[in-house]
């Protein structure tokens, strides 16, 4: 039934992905022994609703701005895609969800980045007066 509607893409650039997930009405993603989920957060943020697994880490990653399905049920399977496909209210505000939880991911990521670089920096300040002090100890020894 639904062969005609789906594009199993393979792989595809990180430069075309964008104009990828802007033209898909749902992103389905029903990972068995996902980690993380990276492609969930850029389909969100791109605005398209998702359907993924409520195995392994996908349920942490999508939140509350997901369907969750059986990966190995296929009736559930197709069940929540005719739901997404039948109820605009329901894309709607996963839609909605799903950016707001792309954002918070591009929050924590923006966090992260911001401390790696304050700890770098406060590393090597705090570095500098022990190399001037063991300088100095190395200077007495020799002399």
């Amino acid at each position: 039934y639904f062969g005609k509607f789906f594009i199993a893409a393979g792989y595809i650039p990180n430069k075309k992905l964008s104009k990828v997930y802007n033209k898909a009405l749902i992103f389905l993603y029903p990972g068995i022994r996902e980690s993380f989920g990276l492609p969930i957060i850029e389909a969100m943020a791109c605005g398209v609703p998702v359907i993924t697994s409520n195995r392994s880490a996908l349920p942490e990653t999508a939140g509350d701005a997901a369907l969750y399905i059986n990966p190995l049920d296929y009736s559930e399977l197709k069940n929540a895609i005719l739901h997404l496909l039948e109820n605009q209210e329901l894309r709607i505000s996963l839609i909605q969800k799903g950016i707001q939880r792309a954002l918070v991911f591009k929050r924590e990521f923006t966090a992260q980045q911001t401390i790696t670089i304050y700890e770098s920096v406060l590393k090597k300040e705090l570095l500098k007066p022990l190399a001037a002090d063991k300088a100095q100890k190395i200077t007495e020894v020799v002399s």
